[in-house]
């Protein structure tokens, strides 16, 4: 489980988003915990039998449709056809609440969003939108998400979170855990 420090607010508000509504986007800047909340989150869920599909989207990834996606298509894809693919991502979730856990709709949590091309982003919108899955989405500020992520929360379809740096007790609590002891003040606040 990944160890979190000073989001227990947070924390709790995205398992709530998942356990009864569709699921939350965690927005924030580069380094405030985006990864280490949703990771928090997932594995929570996953011991509570939910079955999670982490996915990760990459830079490198964003020119190549479904890149993020992929693990989730079938390896034989003959009959190949765009319109098709949501479809066929649903049915590998689907298999997968089948084989961990019958009649719970699995999580797919979906790390930089931001990241994602623009097919990937239309087949996640999809599922989320027909209930496919529940989602956890992390998105990094500063820059422009495909219009398919954006939708997800300005549609309705995810809550969302916006995960701020942590304040000057967190960051001392933080430091703490990390280091095994006490930090002083001074060195708490230069970090």
């Amino acid at each position: 489980m990944v160890d979190l420090v000073a989001r227990d607010v947070e924390r709790d508000a995205a398992i709530r988003s998942v356990r009864f509504a569709s699921g939350t986007v965690i927005a924030g800047e580069a380094g405030v915990g985006k990864t280490s909340l949703a990771g928090s989150v997932a594995d929570v869920l996953a011991e509570r039998g939910v079955p999670v599909v982490r996915v990760l989207a990459t830079a490198a990834g964003r020119s190549i449709p479904f890149a993020a996606l992929g693990p989730l298509l079938p390896v034989d894809l003959r009959d190949f056809q765009l319109a098709l693919v949501p479809g066929m991502i649903m049915r590998s979730l689907a298999d997968l609440s089948a084989r961990v856990k019958p009649s719970v709709r699995p999580l797919l949590l979906v790390d930089d969003a931001q990241l994602l091309d623009d097919h990937s982003a239309a087949a996640l919108l999809s599922v989320v939108h027909q209930r496919g899955a529940r989602a956890l989405v992390t998105l990094r500020l500063g820059g422009r998400p495909p219009d398919a992520v954006t939708a997800l929360w300005k549609d309705g379809l995810l809550d969302r979170i916006d995960l701020q740096p942590l304040d000057l007790d967190g960051a001392g609590a933080l430091l703490r855990s990390r280091l095994g002891g006490e930090v002083a003040t001074v060195t708490t606040r230069a970090l």
